[in-house]
Parts: C-alpha cells; sequence; structure tokens
C-alpha cells in the first residue's frame, strides 16, 4: 500500500486494518500528524505489525512528517513576506515622483531596511530547511523527492533566487530615495568602460557581467568569469547538462574547445567538469581559478587533481567524485591523508558512499559539510557524519 497527496495519519491506519494481506505500506510525505498524535499512530502501528505472522513486513515513512510541516511552513512564510513587499512595492514607487522632505526620505529608507531584513531571515530559514531537506533525502536515499522539493516552480532554490532579486530591487529603491544619480555604462566612452573592467576585483566581475550586454562583452575581453560553469564532453552530455541548467542564466554551459583556449577561467560558485582525458584535467586545474563552493568531476581524472581543486578555493563545501577517478590501492593512505587534512579544517562534514551509478555500475564519493549542504542531483547514499576519517 502506497500514499501519496493530503491525507492524515487516520486514513492510513483505517486503510491497513481493512485488509489482511498487506506486506508493504508506505506512506509518503503529505500526510498530516501532529505532533500531539504522534504516540496515538505509532500505537495503531505497532498493533497492526503484531497481529502479522511475521515480523518481516517494510514499513516505511519516505520522509519526518514534522520535517515536511516545517517545509511548508516556511516556504509560507517566505511567500506570505515577498507578497508583502509585492503589494508595498508600488507605494515606494509613487514617492519617488513626488517631492518629499528629508523626513520623510529617512522614514522610507527605514521602512525597506526592515522589509530587506524581513526578507534576509526569511531567506535564511529557507536555505536552512531546504539543507535539512538535502541531509534527509540523503539519507533515505530519495533523490527524487530531493529533486522535487528543492526544483518545484516558486518553491526550494527558485523560490530563494526570487527573494535574492527583490532583496536587490530594495537595494535599488533605497538608492534611488538618497538621490544618486546614475550614468548608463553603454553611454560612456570605450576606454572609460575598459579602464573600469581592468580595475574591478575578480569578485565583482560577476555581478557586473550580468548587468548587460555591454557589460558582458567588457568582462569577456578580461577573460572568463562564470558564476557556475559546466564544461561539457561532447553533444550528448551538452544536452543533458542543458535541459538540467539551461534555464539558469548563472550557469554557463561551456565546451572543451572555448573551455581550453582560455588562460583562465575564474568560477564563484559552482565547477563541473567532465573531461576524456587525465590530460585535460592536467590543463583544466591549471585554468581553473576563483572561490567556487561546490565541485563535481567527471570522466577520467587522477587524485592529485582533486587534491589541486579542492586547496584552490577557501568556500568549498561540496565534493561530488563520480567513478572516473583513478586511484590505485598503492595510494590510498595518501588520497586520505589529504582529504583527512582537507575536512579538518571544516566545521561540519558528512562523508558519503553513494550507491552504484546506473550506468558504469561503479560507486561514486561524496564529502558534504552539513553547514552548508548542497543539492547534488545523483543517486543519494546512507551518510555518516564524522569529526576525522
Amino acid at each position: 500500500m502506497t500514499l501519496r497527496g493530503s491525507y492524515t495519519w487516520k486514513h492510513a491506519v483505517e486503510l491497513m486494518n481493512i485488509s489482511t494481506k498487506i506486506r508493504k505500506v508506505s506512506l509518503c510525505c503529505a500526510m498530516q500528524l501532529e505532533v500531539q498524535d504522534f504516540d496515538v499512530f505509532f500505537e495503531a502501528v505497532v498493533q497492526w505489525l503484531q497481529k502479522k505472522d511475521t515480523v518481516n513486513v517494510p514499513f516505511t515513512l519516505v520522509m519526518d512528517p514534522l520535517a515536511y510541516q516545517k517545509y511548508i511552513y516556511v516556504h509560507c512564510h517566505v511567500k506570505s513576506v515577498l507578497a508583502e513587499w509585492n503589494q508595498s512595492k508600488p507605494y515606494f514607487e509613487a514617492k519617488l515622483s513626488t517631492k518629499t522632505s528629508p523626513t520623510v526620505k529617512q522614514l522610507l529608507d527605514l521602512s525597506l531596511i526592515r522589509f530587506k531584513t524581513r526578507i534576509v531571515n526569511a531567506r535564511s530559514n529557507l536555505f536552512g530547511i531546504l539543507d535539512q531537506v538535502v541531509v534527509e533525502c540523503t539519507i533515505l536515499q530519495l533523490g527524487s523527492l530531493q529533486n522535487d522539493l528543492l526544483s518545484k516552480p516558486n518553491m526550494g532554490n527558485q523560490l530563494a533566487r526570487i527573494a535574492t532579486s527583490i532583496m536587490g530591487d530594495i537595494d535599488v529603491l533605497r538608492e534611488k530615495f538618497k538621490g544618486t544619480e546614475t550614468i548608463r555604462f553603454k553611454k560612456l566612452p570605450y576606454e572609460f568602460q575598459s579602464r573600469l573592467v581592468d580595475l574591478l576585483p575578480l569578485s565583482d566581475l560577476i555581478a557586473f557581467k550580468f548587468a548587460g550586454k555591454t557589460t558582458a562583452n567588457q568582462v569577456h575581453r578580461r577573460g572568463m568569469f562564470s558564476s557556475s560553469v559546466c564544461v561539457v564532453r561532447n553533444g550528448v552530455n551538452y544536452e543533458n547538462v542543458k535541459e538540467a541548467y539551461g534555464n539558469n542564466i548563472r550557469y554557463d554551459i561551456v565546451s572543451k574547445s572555448r573551455f581550453f583556449n582560455s588562460d583562465n577561467h575564474y568560477v564563484q560558485n559552482a565547477l563541473c567538469l567532465n573531461l576524456d582525458s587525465t590530460e585535460k584535467y592536467d590543463r583544466a586545474v591549471n585554468i581553473i581559478c576563483g572561490n567556487y563552493t561546490y565541485i563535481c568531476l567527471q570522466g577520467p581524472f587522477t587524485w592529485k587533481h582533486v587534491i589541486r581543486l579542492i586547496h584552490k578555493t577557501e568556500k568549498l563545501h561540496t565534493v561530488y567524485l563520480f567513478s572516473g577517478m583513478q586511484l590505485e590501492v598503492a595510494e590510498f593512505d595518501h588520497f586520505f591523508e589529504a582529504v583527512a587534512k582537507w575536512l579538518d579544517h571544516q566545521k561540519h562534514f558528512v562523508i558519503a558512499r553513494t550507491p552504484a551509478c546506473r550506468q558504469c555500475k561503479k560507486a561514486q564519493f561524496c564529502m558534504t559539510p552539513v553547514a552548508r549542504a548542497c543539492a547534488v542531483y545523483c543517486p543519494k547514499p546512507p551518510m555518516q557524519s564524522r569529526r576525522a576519517l
């Protein structure tokens, strides 16, 4: 028996007691179960199990009901705050076109600050519950459920991006109330544009790149800069990556030839490499730079490539190594000693060995600090939290 959708624990118990031949029960995450009903529900489950001829009856709660309820509550709260902002935004914009005293402007600016603070706090709670979803779904090996909870329209990561965008809108309004006059970048002399881009710090070039086509062209003149980048191996790999990230403007999908035409490639968030030889990984390691937070490697690469890449950044929180890693038995101690040294600098982490890949039938390896777990869209493993290897 499998139940999905909106239902109560009483529905589950009644249906379980109707049939005498049930051999498996799966109650999916939408079950409504209040805290005060926990004891009654599990007592009913125990009584039902005692009636069975064998105790080996699979009974699965796909996700902790409390965690799911918290997930729904946090999302409703974020949406409520954002809806309140959408209703208030026309009021602030209308004030821009009217003459207001400095005192009123200060009050309006204070209101904007408070709105942004509420959105920042709501988004922080959203990140927290999304991290919890990743950890629980990883432990229970619920990759498809995790993908649903993180990627639904106006939910999960998309809702977080909407909140971030609104925070930017509030900053723009605050600048307008302060009377700051802006000049369009494309109206500046070309020499001034070039000089400005040359002087910008590497970390600021990513945000500058998304300001418009003119700024993007100037940034590309200086080099390759990506918020997140996926270097693809071939056409098939390109289509798969495009389906997953093609609608996300912050992901650059780059071919091998274009990637290797650059002397350096600065990455701010996610680094995903899928190359077909260790020689190409040798070149890629020398090209990559930046404070990226996530690494995903596929194709033939060595453990030394992994160690070099994890030490190139100070903000790394997730490393995902597919089965193509070349690691000889004689090198085990050196590799795990290097990993242990890196993990020793992390406050909390999870080490995971994933199930075999459906295609290559080989195991995969993942290191994910719990403090800021990142969604990895792959088969999920049982995980163990440890302080050292």
